[in-house]
C-alpha cells in the first residue's frame, strides 16, 4: 500500500534512519528548508502488511507545462520493478500524467538497480547541480585522525598552524563575513551565485540543530575559512565550505577541516561524506578531499522519467 506520511519530524527521521543509502536530502529538516524556498514537499511510504518497504521525500514545482517531481534523497529501501511501477502510477494519480520524475540516488551504483531503472524508461542524466561521485571517510579507526591524511595534507595542516589563526564555532554575527567569502570564491573560481544572505539565512535557520559549523579567523578577527557539516545519527555530510583569498595563502582550509573532523569523532560520527567531486572540472577540490584518506565511490546517480521517451531526453537538458 502506498500512502502519504503525515506524522512528525522525529517520526519521519527515525523511520528513514533504518534504511541504507540515506542522504541528508531525505531528512525532514531538509524538506522544511525547501518549503521555505517555494517547493511543495510531500513524504510517502510504501508498505506491505505491517512492513514499511520504501520511504521517500519529494519536492514539487511547476515547470512550464509539467510538474517536476524531484526526489533528491532517492527512494530508500529495496527497490524492485513492482514497487517502482507502483510509485510511478501513484504519483501520476496524485499529480497528473504530465509529470517529470527526477530521482537522485546516493547509494552505490549496482547493475540490478541500473537495469531496473532502464527497463522502466528512466534515463540517466547529468547535471551541474548533481555530482555522480563522492568520497567517504571512515572515522571509526581508533588511530590518530591525522594518520589517515596523505603526506601532503599533513604537511599543509602543519603549515596552517604557523599563522596563529583560531578555529571557533560559527555564530550569526559572522553572517556578513560568510557571504563575503562566498562572493570572493565565486569570483575567483568563476562560479554561479552559490549563496546570498537570504539563502544562507533559510539554510542555517532550518538546519541549525543538525550542524557542525567551524570557522577559522586570523588575529584581527577576519574570517578566513569555513566548513560546515550536517550530522544525523552516526553519519555526517559536507554541506558548506569556503575560503577567502587571504585564507588560501595560509592553508586555513586544512585547519578548519581538521577541527570539523575532530568534532565529528567526539560526537561519534562513524562516516563522513565529503560530498560531490569532479576530478576533471575541479581537480584541486578533488585532491583536497582525497588527501583526508577518504575513499571515492560512484553513486547510482541522477535519473529522470517522463511517459514520452523522446520528450524525456529533451527535457533532461531543458530543465534543471
Amino acid at each position: 500500500m502506498f500512502r502519504e506520511f503525515l506524522n512528525s519530524a522525529d517520526n519521519w527521521n527515525d523511520l528513514i534512519s533504518k534504511f541504507k543509502g540515506l542522504d541528508y536530502y531525505s531528512l525532514y529538516e531538509w524538506g522544511k528548508l525547501k518549503e521555505s524556498q517555494g517547493w511543495l514537499v510531500k513524504r510517502f511510504i510504501l508498505f506491505e502488511e505491517s512492513n514499511i518497504e520504501l520511504a521517500f521525500q519529494i519536492l514539487i514545482k511547476q515547470k512550464y507545462f509539467f510538474k517536476l517531481i524531484w526526489i533528491p534523497g532517492g527512494i530508500l529501501g529495496n527497490l524492485n520493478q513492482n514497487y517502482l511501477s507502483k510509485i510511478i502510477s501513484e504519483l501520476k494519480i496524485k499529480f497528473g500524467r504530465n509529470i517529470i520524475i527526477r530521482i537522485g540516488f546516493s547509494k552505490y551504483i549496482n547493475d540490478d538497480d541500473y537495469k531496473l531503472l532502464k527497463d522502466l524508461k528512466f534515463i540517466k542524466i547529468n547535471s551541474v547541480n548533481y555530482a555522480n561521485s563522492s568520497m567517504i571517510l571512515n572515522l571509526t579507526d581508533k588511530k590518530e585522525l591525522s594518520e589517515n591524511f596523505s603526506k601532503n595534507w599533513r604537511h599543509n595542516l602543519k603549515r596552517s598552524f604557523k599563522y596563529n589563526n583560531t578555529v571557533l564555532n560559527y555564530n550569526d554575527d559572522m553572517r556578513k563575513s560568510l557571504v563575503r567569502i562566498y562572493k570572493e570564491m565565486e569570483e575567483l573560481k568563476n562560479l554561479n551565485n552559490l549563496y546570498n544572505n537570504l539563502s544562507l539565512n533559510f539554510l542555517l535557520n532550518e538546519l541549525k540543530d543538525l550542524l557542525i559549523f567551524k570557522v577559522c579567523i586570523d588575529t584581527n578577527n577576519n574570517l578566513l575559512s569555513i566548513r560546515c557539516a550536517i550530522k544525523f545519527k552516526n553519519y555526517a555530510w559536507d554541506l558548506l565550505a569556503a575560503t577567502s583569498k587571504e585564507g588560501r595563502k595560509n592553508y586555513s582550509s586544512y585547519q578548519v577541516t581538521y577541527e570539523v573532523l575532530k568534532e565529528c569523532v567526539k560526537k561519534n560520527v562513524a562516516y563522513y561524506d565529503l560530498s560531490g567531486i569532479n576530478k576533471k572540472l575541479n581537480k584541486g577540490v578533488y585532491n583536497f578531499k582525497k588527501g583526508t584518506g577518504s575513499i571515492e565511490y560512484e553513486k547510482l546517480g541522477l535519473w529522470q522519467y517522463n511517459r514520452y521517451t523522446l520528450l524525456n531526453k529533451f527535457l533532461s537538458n531543458f530543465i534543471n
